[in-house]
């Protein structure tokens, strides 16, 4: 096992070990997250491909929505493809971190050697509500953190972010692990936020390097917003860049271990 997950590490070692561990692990790790998130995550980037031609459409039939986030929100809100693109994509996530969380903790108990598809795939199939439970408990705390305004929600996201990974990893059950996370992150909150900033700024920097395909054919092309050839580049672009938060999911992995490493020496 060339990387060593349970070990201390500043910003720049986290960032380097998760890139190594994507480097290693690339080929293996790639074909799971195609073969079980995939088909959610095309089916969720082509509605979105669509709702955003419709979109289009709609500012272009109403020029003041150009600048108004709110009528365009009510406008695709109201779209069906709106709840379809909404349920895969939360499908599609669960799935990527049930198959990443179910990969390293394979790989750290037992060994990269250890990692099978059928191994896999039965704890994708155990982890699955557990993790999406999990999301939805964290995503009500932080959304009833909004009555203490932003910096409320915030806080409480980054402070219940490992919640999932813990239930997987330690087993542990879902107050107690919201509770492990709480005290993981209690006077490492900047730290942990920090990290996860640069790692944000990562995935966006790849996002727009996924996206010059679909703006330099869409160029050449002269692709209208609801051509069939833009509806495609636009699919694979959102596919694309779907993928890319593999990479925060890993890294979060890398971030949880290391509060834990700093927990023990304190």
């Amino acid at each position: 096992m060339s990387v060593n997950f349970k070990q201390k590490r500043d910003l720049s070692f986290l960032v380097q070990d998760t890139f190594l561990f994507l480097k290693e692990n690339f080929k293996p790790l790639g074909i799971f997250l195609l073969n079980y998130a995939g088909p959610f995550l095309l089916l969720a980037a082509g509605a979105s491909a669509y709702l955003q031609r419709d979109l289009a459409e709609f500012i272009e039939a109403n020029p003041t929505a150009k600048t108004d986030i709110f009528m365009q929100y009510k406008a695709i809100s109201a779209s069906p493809l709106y709840w379809f693109v909404l349920i895969f994509n939360i499908v599609a996530s669960t799935v990527m971190m049930s198959v990443i969380y179910s990969y390293i903790k394979n790989y750290v108990i037992y060994g990269m050697e250890s990692i099978t598809p059928e191994k896999v795939l039965e704890e994708v199939k155990q982890t699955f509500f557990i993790i999406l439970t999990a999301n939805i408990v964290v995503g009500i705390a932080t959304f009833a953190g909004m009555f203490l305004l932003l910096v409320g929600a915030l806080y409480l996201f980054v402070a219940l972010m490992f919640t999932a990974f813990i239930r997987v990893f330690e087993n542990a059950e879902l107050n107690d692990s919201l509770k492990r996370s709480l005290f993981l992150v209690k006077d490492n909150w900047w730290i942990t936020f920090g990290s996860l900033l640069v790692f944000y700024g990562i995935i966006i920097i790849l996002g727009y390097v996924v996206a010059i395909p679909e703006m330099i054919f869409g160029e050449v092309l002269q692709a209208k917003a609801n051509s069939m050839s833009r509806l495609i580049l636009s699919t694979f672009t959102s596919f694309g860049n779907s993928f890319l938060l593999a990479i925060l999911y890993i890294a979060q992995i890398f971030i949880y271990f290391n509060l834990v490493e700093k927990k023990k020496m304190s």
